[in-house]
């Protein structure tokens, strides 16, 4: 099983990707369900401060790669083994890492690269948790410097550039590049 992880900074297309291969069967887990889960069980409401708070609380009290953990844990749960999985939101070095290590040459990073023009453009009309100016440019600023998110992108495997409005582009660029990744036809 191939475990193909998104990443990128925010609004760069990552859950769009992902989106397009659960439409194919592939399974698919996000990372800040973690970030979710936490925020229902504390009943709070989901909003950028909050996500951040639990977020960074989590990291520092389980470690860096503590999203990867729990990722391990969704793969290792699968009944039968897919020939592909996919991940969204890998966003620590640390995270990648341990993917890494955990699945070797069976794990591939793909880094979506947009600008940050585009990316905030994209979060401010997002439906879910849009995010103003100044929320997007603290977040990148946060994961730049707080989870090295910038060497996790560096070290992708292939790199996807998604600048334009046309999704149906992306998803062919999506798809074809699942199907080099994987050598099955989705």
């Amino acid at each position: 099983m191939k475990i193909i992880a998104f990443v990128g900074m925010p609004g760069s297309g990552k859950t769009l990707a992902t989106d397009f291969l659960k439409e194919k069967g592939i399974p698919v887990f996000r990372l800040g369900d973690l970030t979710d889960d936490e925020l229902k069980k504390r009943k709070l409401p989901c909003n950028e401060e909050n996500e951040r708070k639990i977020r960074e609380e989590l990291r520092g009290k389980f470690g860096m790669q503590v999203y990867a953990d729990y990722a391990v844990k969704k793969l290792k749960l699968l009944d039968s083994k897919p020939y592909v999985a996919a991940l969204d939101g890998v966003r620590s070095f640390e995270e990648y890492s341990l993917l890494k290590k955990e699945f070797g040459d069976d794990f591939c990073a793909v880094g979506l690269m947009s600008s940050a023009k585009i990316r905030h453009s994209r979060l401010h009309v997002r439906p879910e948790r849009p995010l103003t100016k100044e929320q997007c440019l603290s977040r990148d600023e946060s994961e730049l410097k707080n989870l090295n998110h910038g060497s996790t992108i560096s070290m992708a495997d292939y790199h996807l550039i998604n600048e334009g409005s046309d999704r149906e582009h992306f998803k062919r660029e999506v798809l074809a590049l699942i199907e080099k990744i994987t050598h099955h036809k989705v």
